[in-house]
Formats: structure tokens, sequence, C-alpha cells
């Protein structure tokens, strides 16, 4: 929660001021409520410049948000009573949440966006700390609309001059709207059955259709029109190209067949000599790695390499 969010642009630099303190007022409060650690209040929170936070704190000093203080750190402290007072006519909005019964994740920039549906609900509970605000303060005056939960996580870290490991330990509060957890339970056994069906067509499609599925991959889409043609273009190009080298293989056979196999090998291998040698004076500045070298055997013999680095 800094002044510089996205959600406060366009707002008066002192309304802005009131508005984080109110928020912050709103954070501890609720911390205080369900067991979590109580933040702290930093001046450095409310304007970029250091230089100027001794102007914000006369501003919420006169509005009486905080106490007085002749401190020389930048910590405020809200009073209760006037902060109440205010949070009346305070602009709110209420947080977004996940309901959809998938997490979209995103690797990189680069990457396609990923769904995955939700396994455990702790993954759609937003952390308290992640509200802006017009979120907190919209929280705090509708808490009976929230289901407030602390999650424990622990981490642990293998230490480098021992075989033992130390272990963290961290809380989070978060929440979720109780009208959405009514309903989370089938959102999210509906996105795991899709997320099944996708990756099991031959099962899906057999017991769907009443028909023996067996050929079709599990890992390629098949739920629509589109999907379906896209892989029947790419089956017959398979199939083209697989019906040449069968084509091939066959005439193949038949030389080997009239040469007899060493006829045949021998051939092949004197052949690829003649190649190779009448080839090599071109590969030579080939960006072919393999020509490359076996066009320098050629011109040049075989090499001793007495020096060589090894990366284990």
């Amino acid at each position: 929660m800094y002044h510089h969010d996205n959600c406060y642009e366009g707002m008066q630099e002192k309304d802005l001021w009131t508005l984080l303190l109110l928020g912050h007022y709103c954070l501890r409060q609720l911390q205080e409520k369900y067991g979590q650690e109580i933040s702290k209040v930093y001046g450095r929170s409310f304007c970029g410049d250091g230089r100027r936070i001794p102007t914000v704190r006369k501003h919420l000093q006169e509005l009486g948000l905080i106490e007085c203080s002749w401190r020389t750190d930048d910590k405020f402290i809200p009073i209760a009573d006037v902060a109440e007072l205010m949070l009346q006519e305070a602009s709110t909005k209420e947080p977004k949440f996940n309901t959809s019964g998938y997490i979209v994740t995103k690797q990189n920039y680069f990457s396609e966006e990923e769904r995955k549906p939700v396994k455990d609900l702790e993954q759609v509970y937003v952390d308290i700390d992640n509200l802006n605000a017009h979120e907190l303060i919209h929280v705090y005056l509708n808490q009976d609309l929230y289901d407030f939960r602390k999650f424990k996580v622990t981490t642990s870290y293998q230490s480098r001059r021992s075989y033992g490991s130390t272990e963290y330990e961290r809380f989070y509060l978060k929440l979720y709207p109780i009208s959405a957890l009514q309903s989370s339970d089938e959102v999210t056994f509906k996105s795991n059955c899709e997320a099944y069906a996708k990756a099991h067509a031959t099962e899906i499609l057999s017991e769907a259709l009443d028909l023996n599925f067996q050929a079709m991959a599990d890992d390629k889409p098949y739920m629509t029109g589109k999907d379906i043609y896209e892989r029947i273009e790419k089956v017959e190009d398979k199939l083209r190209l697989l019906r040449r080298t069968c084509r091939e293989l066959k005439v193949l056979m038949r030389k080997a067949c009239k040469l007899g196999d060493e006829a045949l090998q021998k051939k092949l291998l004197d052949t690829s000599e003649r190649y190779v040698k009448y080839r090599a004076p071109i590969w030579i500045n080939s960006k072919d790695k393999d020509k490359k070298e076996l066009a320098m055997l050629v011109c040049k013999g075989a090499q001793v390499t007495q020096e060589k680095t090894v990366k284990s």
C-alpha cells in the first residue's frame, strides 16, 4: 500500500495521504482482531521524497488522525476514534476475487497463459497485505461478508556448512467472500473435471460416444470443430510423409535383394568416401560442425589434441 500504486492515480495529494492513513488503520485493526502481527505505519509509504514526511505528518496531525510526536523517525500512530468517524465518508471499493475455479499463470512476457484448475482453496484466498486502501476500508466496514483465515507457510533452508536445515515459519492473513465460498466446491469440481477431460481424450471420447477410441493423443486439443480440423490436417501431412517413406524403403529393399547385403554396404561406403573427398574443400567454411570437422580431417589429416578443458 504505497502512494504510487496505480489505483490512486489522479487523487489530490492531501486526500491521498488521508486515504492511505485510513487504509493502514483498517489493516492494523484487522490484523489485531485475527491474531496477525500488526504492521507499523511509515511515512515513506505516503510520499516518494523523504524530506516531505514532516509535511505529511503535519497534515495528518491537523486532521487528528495521528498522535502528535516529536519523533525523528517516520512512524505514524493512528488515533482510533477520529479514524472510525472519517471511515464513514471514505472512498471504498470491493476487492476482486478469483471465482473461476482456475489459476491463470504466465511464466514470462513472451509465453502463453496457462490455466490450471484450483486444487486447494488457499490458492484463491487473497492476502490482506495485497489490498489497496480503498479495498481495505471496504473489507473493514463489511467484515461479515468475508471469511478470514490465517495460513502458515514453513520454509526450510539447507545449511551450506552442515547437514542440518533451518525452518522459518510465516503466517499470512487471507480472506475470501463467504458468498463465493458456498459455490466454490462445485466450481472447483467442474474445473478439475474439465482439465481431466482435456488430458484423457481416448477415455472420455470412448465413454461419451460409446465408441472404442485408441489412437487419439491425449495431449492434443479435440473439443471443437477447429481443433479436430487442424489435427486432421497435421495427421494427413504425416501420412503423406509416411507413404513416401514407405515407397522409398520398398525401392531400397528391392536393391538390397538384388545386390545382397555386403555388396550394398560396400557400394554405399565407397560412394560416401568419394562424395566426402569431392565436397571437403567446399565444407571447410561450412556452418555445419560435423561437415566442417570432416572437411578438416580430409584436408589436413587427423589432429592430436594434447590439452582440453572438461566441465564436470
